[in-house]
């Protein structure tokens, strides 16, 4: 007889399983992983996990929009830059928007347009030689130049220079050596240069008058109807060779760009550290060569107009009169009171409204760089002696031992 035992009562030791209740959940019981089955999701026998394939496609899907986005920017910057190239190309064509300098070259015998081109890119006439080789092979049919000396603007187009190139007939140009003085006006110079035949005065005045330059100092030139002559001043003295029959706009420029060379760095240091302008300096400096041609005496004379500056509310000073009297007033239809008051420093506090003439270098640095001395007042007779004065008494007797024909400051209201 089989000895049976309550389930109840089984030994707890016992290595025989105990069963499972038939109603125990699903999710309690634990099966044996077949090999190569994919698990089971912990929520139920039916459920999945998400799969990793939907997350990369999101990545891929955002990697995607971001090489959209970048080549349209990258199209954006090409088309924005193709846009420039081409109105950097129309303007060089046509000569728009280029600034009016004149240029020497000289196309040897035997250049071809090519070689001109070279040429023209290195003297900043063209930009794109490349485009203007090929633009004169097209519309010109032809690679031929003439060779000899030409006078080039960046503001000519490019149809312009091609046709001086093909038709310009080398000449022997005459020319001729112009000597000018420290202290002639913009109406002597114009004058000598028209003696010379090297252009008429009349022309040569309306130019500086009229033409918009590219230079600096030019730009920064004060604007006032009361200025006589624009660019008084800045034609500096020297001796230049010119053509006979030149181009007035290549002859201002050589006098404005030897003035460019002749500022040094240096000069304008010492503007700023005085608190002058280059308009400031070069008035005052004009007003120190009319008075003393004596580079010697140049120091002295800028002491007495630095100290009237610094003290005194006019320089008084005779040739500022000269000025208006000689180089404006016979130019006028009438007499203009209030420009003569601007260049007369015995009315207008100061300075006068511009240069009177065109100063020298030497004039320019003692402007800049006065003796020390406590004089106010000079006086100059023909013989070139100078004399210097503290007090106005002083200076009466001087300007009585100087003679009537005697200028320098404060010296008309004594005569």
């Amino acid at each position: 007889m089989t000895n049976q035992q309550s389930p109840q009562h089984r030994p707890q030791g016992s290595g025989t399983p105990r069963p499972r209740s038939a109603a125990a959940p699903q999710s309690q019981v634990r099966r044996p992983a077949t090999a190569g089955a994919p698990p089971r999701s912990a929520s139920g026998s039916g459920a999945q996990r998400p799969s990793s394939s939907s997350g990369h496609g999101r990545t891929k899907t955002r990697s995607f929009l971001g090489l959209k986005l970048l080549f349209v920017l990258i199209c954006i910057f090409i088309s924005i830059f193709l846009a420039m190239t081409m109105i950097d190309i129309f303007s060089d064509l046509f000569g728009l928007n280029q600034r009016d300098r004149a240029t020497e070259i000289v196309v040897p015998e035997g250049a071809t347009m090519e070689d001109v081109a070279v040429q023209l890119k290195d003297a900043e006439i063209i930009k794109y030689p490349w485009i203007f080789k090929t633009y004169a092979k097209i519309s010109f049919d032809s690679n031929a130049v003439q060779d000899g000396e030409y006078t080039f603007n960046s503001a000519m187009s490019y149809d312009e220079l091609i046709i001086s190139l093909r038709t310009f007939r080398q000449k022997v140009a005459e020319t001729v050596r112009v000597v000018f003085y420290e202290g002639m006006t913009v109406r002597e110079i114009a004058a000598r240069l028209e003696e010379n035949k090297v252009c008429k005065a009349e022309e040569f005045i309306n130019y500086l008058q009229t033409a918009e330059l590219d230079y600096d100092f030019v730009k920064d030139l004060p604007a006032s109807d009361l200025r006589f002559r624009r660019l008084e001043g800045y034609l500096f003295p020297d001796t230049y060779e010119f053509y006979v029959d030149e181009d007035v706009d290549t002859v201002a420029a050589r006098f404005l760009n030897r003035f460019d060379q002749v500022i040094s760095d240096s000069l304008l240091d010492r503007m700023k550290e005085k608190g002058w302008t280059l308009d400031q300096t070069v008035a005052l400096a004009s007003v120190i060569q009319k008075e003393c041609s004596d580079a010697e005496q140049m120091g002295m004379i800028s002491s007495v107009f630095n100290n009237r500056l610094d003290n005194y509310p006019l320089l008084q000073s005779d040739v500022t009169i000269f000025y208006y009297r000689d180089d404006i007033r016979p130019y006028l239809e009438k007499d203009n009171d209030v420009m003569y008051k601007a260049y007369s420093t015995y009315d207008h506090e100061g300075l006068p409204i511009g240069p009177i003439c065109n100063p020298g270098l030497e004039a320019i640095k003692a402007a800049l760089y006065p003796e020390e001395s406590g004089y106010y007042y000079f006086v100059t007779d023909d013989a070139g002696n100078f004399y210097y004065a503290v007090t106005f008494d002083e200076h009466v007797v001087n300007v009585r031992k100087a003679g009537s024909s005697a200028h320098g400051v404060d010296v008309e209201e004594i005569h």
